[in-house]
């Protein structure tokens, strides 16, 4: 086996830990007769494991045992959690051999049934292959940005939280400032404190991302349009563009220090049913191919628009086609930006230019575009060459930003709205796009997304202190109750928009010129608009 042919190479290990004695927090790290003890003053609580143990835990729990700068405390003892099962628990990691004893009173034997996914970064090639833990109190299928962020904002509550994606891990590459992701967010002010309150904030403006300080929005057959500045409701941004990839690798940054996250990627889920406990039961395919089965006390979808998770547990949805596709890419243009965001509406679709951060010698000319486009218009768009398409662009903008010079690979898809009818059944509950997806047209998927997250952790949150069940019905309701109404509100707004400047005859269009040239000169209702927006 894997750790049968590894284990000469902890012996050095275990023969130094032999003549250690180190404090770790709380912790403190001996070795008495051959064996790693762990006592914990105060509390009369001790772990004692034979060398077989040491040998066996590959991976984190290794390096909980002989890494440096690990706090045994931080690594969450769960003294209240496991011993009605009949096991002890380190982390959420089972172990074996090894008694546990309170207070003098042998509590439980455990049983090792698990080998942990080895950390590259710490034990280099020293485990190629895993298998996967079988039981997590959360199971999290989508790694994408809600996914990796509901990860996050549960990593500090002591559950055992596995991260499921059907991709590898993206490599965390250097960013270079000519290339950029095609899939940007526009973050709202709540989306950005939601990120600070999780750490995560300084990890992507250490990278790239745009602040927006202005928003211009037009009317391409008329005079009508309104311009929104920060400066008027005190404010030093509108929101800030960034990259989902950037959004990702910090994320994944955060998540590497909590060791009771694991991330199984590239794993296919084949598989949905409830056990006869009430907890959920995913089959899943490893990337070599070998069926496993997990098992949590809830699951979470979290896999997009076309969530396979929704489609297995049977969750209706209300959806129709917004008989546009999505024209996205990257250009570059004569003029710069200057930190503004800028849409058209056309009775074609809409237009949108989102301002990029980039650090070249004269930054500010990228942006990443977004053109809803009637599915015939995107196929000729998506077949043009690259000069034609940049000729074209420059046309429908009307040159805002002087000629478009380049653009980057051009990516289309169909735009659906959908709706759960449900967010919730059983252990499954879903949250992002699995839930609702609406049109790009103000940029809200993402931030929508994420106070899915925010509520959900709130609910788990109290589900723990309360000591609820994570799948009660009450939990998961309450989740539900909070954010349906505001996402479908804003389902509703978007499809208002979308009617009122599809192809319209005169009258409307001069209404809606009407419109807008009285909501820029009415500042105060301007004004609160903008602050609706801000979050």
């Amino acid at each position: 086996s894997v750790v049968d042919s590894h284990a000469g190479a902890f012996q050095p290990h275990i023969a130094s830990l032999g003549a250690k004695h180190a404090e770790h927090g709380k912790c403190q790290i001996s070795v008495r007769d051959g064996a790693p003890e762990r006592r914990f003053p105060g509390c009369a609580l001790s772990i004692q494991m034979d060398e077989l143990m040491i040998t066996c835990c590959v991976g984190k729990l290794l390096y909980l045992l002989l890494g440096d700068g690990m706090p045994f405390a931080d690594a969450g003892f769960r003294a209240d959690q496991g011993f009605g099962r009949g096991r002890a628990e380190l982390s959420g990691h089972r172990i074996s051999p090894a008694v546990m004893q309170f207070n003098g009173k042998v509590c439980c034997t455990a049983v090792f049934n698990r080998m942990l996914m080895a950390s590259t970064d710490h034990f280099g090639s020293l485990m190629t292959r895993t298998t996967l833990q079988q039981e997590y109190d959360i199971a999290i299928v989508g790694a994408g940005m809600v996914g990796a962020t509901m990860a996050l904002a549960l990593a500090d509550t002591g559950l055992r939280l596995a991260l499921l994606d059907a991709r590898p891990p993206a490599p965390v590459e250097s960013l270079r400032p000519d290339e950029f992701d095609a899939r940007v967010s526009a973050m709202t002010h709540a989306s950005r404190r939601q990120f600070e309150q999780l750490g995560v904030w300084p990890l992507i403006t250490g990278r790239r991302v745009c602040p927006y300080t202005h928003m211009h929005v037009r009317e391409a057959d008329g005079t009508g349009q309104i311009d929104f500045d920060a400066r008027d409701v005190a404010s030093d941004s509108l929101g800030h563009i960034v990259e989902n990839s950037v959004v990702l690798a910090a994320l994944q940054e955060a998540l590497s220090l909590h060791v009771n996250v694991e991330l199984l990627a590239p794993v296919k889920v084949t598989g949905y049913s409830i056990a006869d406990e009430g907890d959920g039961l995913l089959a899943i395919d490893d990337q070599d191919g070998n069926p496993q089965t997990l098992q949590a006390g809830l699951i979470i979808a979290a896999d997009g628009a076309n969530s396979q998770l929704r489609g297995l547990a049977g969750l209706k949805t209300r959806e129709w086609d917004y008989e546009h596709h999505a024209v996205v890419t990257t250009v570059r243009t004569a003029l710069a930006h200057e930190h503004t965001a800028r849409q058209i509406f056309m009775d074609e679709g809409v237009l949108a230019f989102l301002p990029l951060q980039d650090n070249g010698d004269d930054p500010g000319h990228y942006c990443s575009i977004v053109w809803s486009v009637v599915p015939e218009k995107a196929a000729t768009l998506m077949g043009m060459p690259d000069d034609q398409f940049c000729q074209v662009l420059t046309l429908a903008s009307e040159s805002w930003l002087g000629p478009v010079i380049s653009a980057a690979q051009r990516f289309s898809f169909p735009l659906r709205q959908r709706h759960a009818a449900d967010y919730y059944q059983g252990p499954l509950v879903l949250i992002g796009d699995a839930a609702h997806s609406i049109h790009p047209l103000a940029g809200q998927g993402a931030n929508l997304g994420l106070q899915d997250v925010q509520v959900l952790a709130q609910e788990i949150r109290r589900a723990v202190r309360t000591g609820r069940r994570l799948n009660d019905p009450l939990v998961l309701s309450r989740y539900q109750r909070q954010r349906k109404v505001q996402n479908l509100g804003m389902m509703a707004v978007m499809e208002a928009f979308k009617r009122l400047y599809s192809d319209q005859p005169l009258p409307v269009r001069w209404l809606r010129n009407t419109g807008m040239r009285a909501v820029d000169g009415w500042p105060l209702l301007k004004n609160q608009i903008m602050r609706q927006a801000l979050g």
